[in-house]
């Protein structure tokens, strides 16, 4: 059995450690003077993991996912999404892996996601 865990600890962590940068890294491409709204910062940042559900991300428009973590307020989601997250379903970096994005953009972003999951 610890066999078993050891294995896919690690194999999470790999996802976690590998997957992650290289999605970030590609989101780094986009300058963040061109991102003038939410759905501007949506598309060239959070669709990297929002769309497929990479690292346990909620996917965007599945209610459900969403409706789990809007039950604990915006307040908690905006603060775990600027400050980053690790829970039992996954990993939010902070800021998304953009740190130079400011916390109002950011926000933004989270509105965006959370008027089209609802």
């Amino acid at each position: 059995m610890q066999r078993f865990l050891r294995c896919s600890f690690g194999a999470l962590m790999w996802l976690i450690t590998i997957e992650l940068p290289m999605q970030s890294a590609l989101a780094e491409e986009v300058p963040v003077a061109s991102l003038k709204s939410g759905k501007d910062v949506y598309a060239a940042v959070c669709s990297s993991c929002h769309d497929g559900g990479i690292a346990g991300a909620p996917k965007i428009r599945d209610k459900a996912a969403w409706s789990a973590r809007l039950g604990e307020g915006m307040g908690l989601l905006y603060l775990h999404t600027l400050k980053g997250y690790t829970g039992k379903s996954g990993v939010m970096p902070a800021r998304g892996g953009r740190t130079d994005l400011p916390t109002e953009l950011v926000k933004q972003a989270v509105d965006y996601m959370v008027s089209v999951s609802t």
